[in-house]
């Protein structure tokens, strides 16, 4: 099953709130320059199943959703380029 929400949309629509829309960390940590953001499957865990306080999306996503979030948090956000190109 495929949505077509960017992976922008996802971010800011289930990951601002916490770690700011520019990925600068609010209530979660900063994701721009973070070197826990370079590992692909460590950000596809989090992102699925949570961690902390952070809830996981495995189920509320697809999981081309969740390879959409996890693109764009990992080349964009992470490397402090969040406007789309």
């Amino acid at each position: 099953e495929t949505s077509s929400f960017s992976g922008q949309e996802l971010y800011e629509t289930h990951c601002a709130t916490c770690h700011g829309l520019y990925g600068q960390g609010a209530l979660g940590p900063t994701l721009t320059n973070n070197p826990n953001v370079e590992q692909r499957t460590t950000v596809l865990d989090i992102i699925k199943f949570g961690r902390g306080l952070m809830p996981g999306f495995g189920l509320k996503l697809s999981d081309s959703d969740l390879e959409k979030l996890v693109d764009y948090v990992i080349n964009r956000v992470a490397q402090g380029i969040t406007t789309t190109p």
